[in-house]
């Protein structure tokens, strides 16, 4: 239990060194194998701000993984009393209510974020309007700024978690499955919030395209 949860402070610490590198590094890789424009200019908004990046989804990253480790810790368990069992369940609990107030937090914070980026760039907006770039196309740009950040969280959550659990593997008491499409639903929930946030900037980024204002 010790080993596991010097591990995690370890791991929580490194995601936010690591984090924005690999955001930075898709972002330059991308371009290079892009087929539509829209993920071509969300690749270079994300390169020439990944700590941008990764900060819209770094809080439901460390989320996903206190959660799973928590649920994990219930699930490899044996509780002796009723009062173990409370506290497992009391753990594993408020490792999903992190979770949810990630999602809640990370969601307001990239919309209000996309929100004012889309005033504050109204001008180019136009002016690529203007160039030839269709108003969708300028939507999907936005959706592909916020899609690989978390493409890339699903990945480091995963190999995260996975990380975390090597030294345990074994241990498991009891069928895991339950825990593991709990965490994946929510999981899910997250990052449909944080992309559902992205729809708040849609009208203004149309007002930016056909008036520049």
């Amino acid at each position: 239990m010790v080993v596991l949860v010097v591990m995690m402070g370890l791991v929580m610490l490194s995601l936010a060194i690591i984090g924005p590198f690999l955001v930075w590094a898709a972002a330059r890789i991308i371009p290079r194998i892009a087929r539509g424009p829209a993920l071509l200019v969300g690749a270079r908004r994300l390169a020439a701000d990944p700590r941008g990046g990764w900060r819209a989804v770094s809080g439901i990253t460390v989320a996903l993984v206190i959660a799973g480790f928590l649920g994990f810790i219930q699930v490899v368990s044996e509780p002796t009393s009723p009062e173990e069992v409370r506290m497992f369940t009391g753990m594993h609990t408020g490792g999903m209510l992190t979770l949810a107030i990630a999602a809640v937090l990370a969601a307001v914070s990239t919309g209000v974020t996309q929100a004012a980026r889309a005033v504050d760039q109204a001008p180019v907006l136009r002016s690529q309007h203007v160039g030839g770039a269709e108003v969708r196309q300028l939507h999907a740009a936005r959706w592909m700024e916020i899609a690989i950040p978390l493409a890339l969280s699903t990945v480091v959550a995963v190999m995260t978690a996975l990380l975390l659990l090597t030294p345990a593997i074994g241990q498991v008491a009891e069928n895991p499955l339950p825990l593991v499409l709990q965490l994946l639903v929510s999981a899910a929930a997250a990052y449909g919030l944080v992309a559902a946030a992205v729809l708040v900037s849609g009208p203004i980024v149309r007002r930016g395209a056909l008036t520049g204002k």
